[in-house]
């Protein structure tokens, strides 16, 4: 895909939260971006935008698409990660929704096994998902996600900023070492990922155990989102 990053794509926003399947082909409608048609600019300017659901289908390139794609992705495993967290056996917390209902955001408890985190669309209902999360072991964290946005953003509440510092620069030679053995992930996945698996233990061994089931599970999410995509 990447030799044909100034070709251009049509995307619709309001078919991509559907499961992805956002992009335009000429054979099958909207589809995932894999299976799109490309134009060259001539065949962009000579071409109709086909309807979408909101009318607002245009013409993206296909550097574009590929970020937005996986913007998508990451956003998706986040969330996934965040949730199987919140379901672990010594979790504790709560996780919270909020909804605008008119003028006003409300907000309910829910359990994170309600959300469906293979769907942007699903999860694009709320305007904030919060995962108040911790376990029986002291730890202290909460993870907010904007699904509109696809923005996230991680706090956690029971080490002190000097001590996260520490922890980083003790491990930076292992952490290193580790990457080595995941190089199918990007570099902003393997962080994600091994910063979860850190704050379920502090042991070295606990936290090598802890990142090669969440990279399983995070290939699992992302396997689950393009088969939705592809349907």
């Amino acid at each position: 895909m990447s030799s044909d990053k100034f070709m251009q794509v049509i995307h619709a926003p309001s078919e991509w939260v559907q499961g992805g399947a956002g992009f335009w082909s000429n054979d099958s409608g909207w589809v995932a971006l894999e299976h799109a048609t490309r134009f060259s600019g001539d065949d962009a300017r000579n071409a109709n935008l086909p309807f979408s659901g909101l009318q607002d289908a245009r013409w993206m390139t296909c550097a574009e698409a590929e970020a937005k794609e996986a913007a998508r992705s990451e956003f998706l495993t986040q969330i996934g990660c965040a949730a199987n967290s919140m379901q672990q056996d010594d979790a504790m917390g709560e996780t919270l929704v909020f909804k605008r209902e008119n003028a006003s955001l409300r907000v309910r408890t829910i359990s994170a096994d309600e959300l469906d985190y293979s769907s942007l669309e699903d999860l694009q209902q709320y305007e904030m998902i919060v995962f108040d999360g911790g376990n029986r072991h002291g730890d202290q964290w909460k993870h907010v996600f904007f699904p509109a946005q696809m923005r996230s953003h991680f706090v956690r509440e029971d080490l002190e900023h000097n001590e996260l510092e520490d922890y980083s620069a003790a491990s930076e030679a292992w952490r290193r070492a580790l990457r080595a053995d995941y190089t199918h992930l990007s570099d902003a996945m393997f962080e994600l990922l091994l910063g979860e698996s850190a704050r379920r233990s502090q042991d070295p061994d606990e936290v090598v155990r802890n990142l090669k089931d969440l990279a399983s599970f995070a290939q699992a999410v992302v396997g689950l989102s393009e088969k939705e995509a592809g349907r």
